[in-house]
């Protein structure tokens, strides 16, 4: 079986988790990471067994035997190690969010484009097997005509100064970090939205620390969305539709379990599906599929998606007038 060379750009909590599943994706190998500092990078291959260590970014992408590079920085520096692993002739998978802003992505994408290498956005929860049954479901018409959905993510506790969330110079706040999951969900599934609106609270960290999103479609559907970093809770969500609707318990971006009700809040179908790994397996193999099958683009987290995201991303942030200093 044919192997892809996989280099990890950043040597970080993420970039583990990743790496964690990584390891037991079949036609995969760690080839080599890159980090900041040498001592920090050895660290981290030591726990991965990974062959080659290199002290800089731009030494890790002129590998020639390097095929892929996963992206684990923080947002801010997505868009400029995009290009730099692209303009050297390397596919990538970077973390969410793709990029800052919509116009990033429109460059990234073009040049990816340009240069027939494989890009994808390391929206995981959009490969899990329980989202894709959620999708079939919807597809199938279960449901009927999707009316609403309903979503919210929250992480427990106030962090700190300078923690990543707090961190205005490194694109932090929960837009970017949270709200890009479930506004990714329902755009997945129902396009671009006609109609935005938000409102958001911006802390003594000038980021966003909360916000609430409502998004509608011509069509009468809408969805409503709530971030933040101060709240804790389970985070569940449900699609309601026509016919019926889906609720996806717990955290529905990492969901292992949802049910199919009608009208009446039976179940009329549920899936339990246990990660394998830790859930990051299936965006592995997904990327790991693609490049064997020579693809430059996954059906599973395409790129337009992508970039309508970023755009929905975009207006939330310009009607709350809300830039970030680096932008």
């Amino acid at each position: 079986m044919k192997q892809i060379n996989w280099g990890i750009l950043a040597a970080g909590r993420i970039s583990s988790w990743f790496c964690t599943a990584l390891r037991t994706v079949e036609g995969a190998r760690i080839l080599a990471v890159g980090s900041r500092t040498k001592e920090k990078g050895e660290a981290f291959a030591a726990r991965f067994e990974i062959e080659r260590v290199y002290a800089s970014y731009d030494e890790l992408v002129a590998d020639p035997e390097i095929d892929v590079i996963y992206i684990g920085v923080h947002t801010r520096y997505h868009y400029e190690n995009i290009l730099r692993c692209l303009r050297a002739g390397k596919s990538v998978v970077c973390e969410k969010s793709l990029t800052v802003n919509a116009a990033q992505a429109e460059e990234v994408i073009r040049l990816a484009r340009e240069k027939k290498l494989f890009l994808m956005e390391a929206m995981w929860s959009k490969c899990l097997p329980v989202y894709l049954q959620v999708k079939q479901w919807v597809q199938e018409g279960q449901i009927g005509d999707i009316k609403m959905f309903k979503a919210e993510f929250f992480t427990p506790g106030k962090f700190d100064p300078p923690h990543r969330l707090y961190n205005h110079s490194i694109g932090g706040g929960a837009l970017l970090d949270l709200s890009v999951y479930p506004v990714a969900y329902i755009c997945s599934l129902l396009g671009t939205p006609d109609r935005v609106d938000s409102t958001a609270y911006i802390g003594e960290t000038n980021v966003d620390v909360d916000d609430s999103i409502v998004l509608r479609w011509n069509s009468g559907a809408f969805a409503h969305i709530c971030c933040g970093f101060n709240i804790a809770q389970e985070n569940p969500a449900v699609l309601i539709g026509s016919k019926g609707k889906i609720t996806i318990d717990h955290n529905f971006l990492s969901a292992t379990s949802a049910q199919l009700r009608d009208l009446n809040n039976e179940i009329v179908a549920e899936v339990s599906i246990p990660y394998e790994v830790n859930g990051y397996e299936y965006e592995a193999k997904e990327v790991n599929r693609c490049l064997l099958e020579g693809k430059i683009e996954s059906a599973l987290v395409p790129l337009d998606e992508s970039l309508t995201v970023m755009r929905v991303l975009d207006e939330c942030r310009n009607q709350w007038g809300f830039r970030f200093a680096f932008e």
